[in-house]
């Protein structure tokens, strides 16, 4: 299995307290399934995001919740892989969370003065 490293920035990782509602929970394994859950509370959320990844997941079933994000309020989750790094953002809408997620990428980019590898979107969790 390759190894994929995480970027994650500020700006793209909410963290919901358990005490506070989360409307939809996005978790992500380092073999690429994903899960998405919703619900009143950010467990109940949770546990539902990691059941929808472990049922994508091939074999193993480890590793849901590598990444996860917990968003409210009517926010926009995306996930993207750019070669072997993955990276989530957050926004008011697809365009915004999307800048998000790009900005760490574009910066290791710059910062390595390589050419941008090929990114694709693999899940976008909607309000």
């Amino acid at each position: 299995m390759k190894a994929v490293r995480a970027i994650l920035t500020a700006g793209s990782l909410l963290i919901a307290s358990a005490s506070a509602p989360a409307d939809s929970v996005l978790v992500i394994s380092p073999d690429g399934a994903w899960g998405e859950g919703r619900g009143a509370s950010f467990g109940t959320a949770l546990k539902r995001a990691i059941a929808d990844c472990k049922s994508k997941q091939s074999k193993d079933k480890l590793g849901c919740g590598f990444m996860q994000t917990a968003v409210s309020n009517g926010h926009v989750t995306v996930a993207i892989m750019c070669a072997e790094h993955y990276a989530v953002g957050v926004g008011i809408n697809e365009r915004d969370a999307f800048l998000t997620a790009m900005a760490p990428i574009r910066e290791a980019t710059w910062q390595a003065s390589g050419p941008m590898p090929p990114c694709t979107i693999f899940a976008v969790v909607r309000p």
